[in-house]
């Protein structure tokens, strides 16, 4: 099970904890989009119920819920209520412990631990993490936007911020006392009332500290290597031949300069000349395609290398973390 975004959590969250309902106003259309697009994707449709303009529309196909055939404008221009099925509780929970069993491996085998951390974090919402060292039993409290904002550089550790706040509270390290809407005259102010108590001293939750300096060291272990066997002019990447070059081809001379001079930028410019300076023909086909005539193709390409108009960059080396950030899989790669 792959992350809901940060308005379907905050609005489980403000279901769970709050009033069992929740509206989100006209002028946050796009953000009632995300969330119908969650529970259709997810198929957790049967815990929800939809109202707008005092009407319920909980029959229709949330998939296409948006669409003009089942929305047209008028209905559009009323805020969107959700009621959370109470007889449905127990599935929910039973949807989000498995939600955080997610969470919780992402964490420890990832490259996104480090987009949320409790020790290292310096997003908004370390604001929360420090009331743990006001000590046990004592509740804790924070004011968060409603609405989504990409351009907050702390989005993703937003996202998860809430994802942590499930995982303490199935972990019985926090108990969540409320989750509460609190409304402004500006809907674009509106914001959310987080409040907990803390029950354990956060230090004992078992994915700190050695967890995650043990994860660094394992994020930090190069798992891609290049390598070149200049005497058959043969690429490898981890042992697995990719390609051999022609002696008598710019491909060779423009690849064996590039892996000498690797994770810098270099010039086409400078490529032309040792391309004429070698073999005594001019350099007419594009960084690009010398990229794909080698073998390094989608994947392979995005891995190991950067290319602009006049400019390219060989990385010979990958880490797991940088391997996590692409979001590539080492099959990918190699087969």
């Amino acid at each position: 099970m792959k992350y809901l975004n940060v308005i379907t959590l905050k609005i489980f969250l403000c279901l769970l904890y709050g009033n069992e309902s929740i509206t989100i106003p006209v002028s946050q259309y796009t953000d009632s989009e995300k969330f119908i697009r969650d529970i259709s994707k997810y198929k957790i449709q049967t815990f929800f119920s939809l109202i707008r303009n005092n009407k319920f529309i909980n029959d229709i196909d949330y998939k296409n819920f948006l669409d003009e055939d089942y929305l047209d404008y008028y209905l559009r221009s009323y805020p969107l209520k959700i009621i959370l099925h109470k007889k449905d509780i127990k599935n929910l929970n039973d949807f989000i412990i498995k939600y955080i069993n997610n969470f919780e491996s992402d964490y420890l085998n990832s490259y996104t631990d480090h987009y949320f951390s409790f020790i290292e974090s310096v997003s908004k919402t370390v604001k929360v993490l420090k009331d743990f060292e006001r000590g046990i039993e004592k509740e804790s409290s924070i004011k968060i936007p409603f609405k989504e904002n990409f351009e907050n550089i702390f989005y993703k550790k937003e996202v998860r911020f809430y994802e942590t706040i499930f995982y303490l509270d199935k972990g019985k390290i926090v108990s969540i006392n409320s989750c509460k809407i609190l409304e402004s005259k500006s809907k674009e102010k509106q914001k959310i009332d987080l409040r907990f108590t803390v029950k354990k001293d956060i230090s004992s939750v078992s994915i700190l500290k050695e967890s995650f300096e043990e994860q660094k060291k394992i994020n930090a272990k190069i798992v891609l290597e290049i390598s070149y066997d200049d005497f058959s002019r043969t690429i490898y990447i981890n042992g697995y031949k990719i390609v051999a070059l022609q002696y008598y081809k710019p491909n060779r001379v423009i690849f064996e300069y590039l892996f000498k001079h690797h994770d810098e930028y270099i010039e086409r410019e400078k490529l032309k000349e040792k391309v004429l300076e070698e073999l005594g023909k001019p350099l007419k086909k594009s960084l690009t395609k010398f990229v794909n005539d080698i073998g390094f193709q989608g994947k392979r390409r995005e891995l190991f290398f950067t290319t602009t108009k006049d400019a390219i960059k060989l990385r010979i080396k990958i880490t797991k973390e940088q391997l996590d950030a692409a979001n590539i899989r080492l099959s990918e790669i190699l087969l």
